[in-house]
């Protein structure tokens, strides 16, 4: 059963971070919606390049399919992630330790798969319900599962960022693969911890419960970055049964600003515009040069504004 899904990316350099190590996206393929939300790991050297090496890999298999089955579909795509960032590595020893976590998601409604590799998360809020889909593969997290020490504890731990798993380190990748169901109003949200480190769950359903996806997910990086904004933030967000049909989808990011029907046609527009007039002025031009005897190279002057433009006969190419 079909249903109308809005969903939309964004991706923030935070408050205290130079550069910006994640990259993400959310892409569509017939009646398949792929969110990917990858964050290169701190303090290793390329960081920034094995997230995007990940997202555009995932793009470009969506891109020429097949999609089904979906977990093999996710990982042929975080095993070939994998050897793009070691190829990199290889041949940039500059880049030696690159790495980046993943979780990427495909909608194929009713139904969400999921695959997961280090500690960016996906949650789903469902009747105002926020549920975390993915399990951090930190070693803080490893212990509170131990019971080495509190959950309380592993908040503010000094190796709460340590990562036990990513994209890049192993031969071959690890990783975790589950499905969920879904249902009618469901919003499925994957981030970095630029954003689960400086906003509580609980804020975070309030803020993903708003009707606008857009508005969403620019209302997240904001409480993110007013809360500190120590980190890079990436977040993408869908909304089933949104106010937009699959085929609407859009990526957006803080660099770029979407190119909406209404702007296209007005660019058009202007375009147009400018070609009448340009050969308007021209037609007058030559009009008048008709009638003084002034030569196309003159016209070549005064359109470039140059006094003296010589104009040479194209040689041919040697054979």
């Amino acid at each position: 059963m079909a249903q109308k899904i809005s969903a939309f990316s964004l991706s923030d350099t935070g408050r205290k971070r130079a550069g910006n190590q994640d990259a993400c996206g959310v892409f569509y393929h017939g009646t398949t919606l792929m969110m990917v939300v990858a964050d290169g790991v701190g303090g290793q050297a390329c960081g920034d390049v094995a997230s995007r090496l990940t997202v555009d890999i995932f793009k470009k298999n969506l891109e020429n399919g097949p999609v089904f089955p979906p977990d093999a579909f996710l990982a042929k795509g975080a095993e070939l992630a994998n050897q793009a960032v070691r190829a990199h590595m290889a041949r940039h020893p500059e880049c030696k330790g690159m790495a980046t976590t993943l979780t990427v998601a495909l909608i194929q409604y009713p139904v969400l798969h999921i695959l997961h590799i280090g500690d960016s998360r996906g949650y789903l809020l469902r009747n105002g319900t926020l549920t975390q889909l993915t399990e951090d593969q930190t070693l803080v997290r490893k212990m509170v599962r131990e019971g080495v020490i509190s959950p309380e504890e592993a908040r503010n731990h000094p190796k709460r960022h340590v990562i036990l798993n990513a994209v890049g380190p192993a031969k071959t990748p690890s990783f975790v693969y589950n499905k969920t169901p879904l249902e009618k109003g469901d919003r499925i949200l994957l981030c970095s911890d630029g954003l689960y480190d400086e906003v509580s769950n609980e804020d975070i359903g309030d803020i993903l419960s708003g009707k606008e996806t857009k508005k969403v997910i620019k209302t997240l990086i904001q409480a993110a970055n007013e809360a500190g904004g120590s980190d890079n933030i990436s977040v993408a967000v869908a909304a089933i049964d949104g106010n937009a049909r699959l085929e609407d989808t859009v990526q957006f990011t803080a660099a770029e600003v979407p190119v909406t029907r209404r702007n296209r046609k007005i660019y058009a527009w202007l375009a147009a515009i400018l070609c009448v007039g340009i050969l308007t002025a021209g037609g007058l031009f030559f009009y008048k040069a008709h009638q003084s005897g002034k030569s196309f190279s003159a016209y070549l002057s005064s359109f470039f504004g140059k006094s003296n433009v010589s104009v040479e006969k194209p040689q041919s190419k040697s054979p």
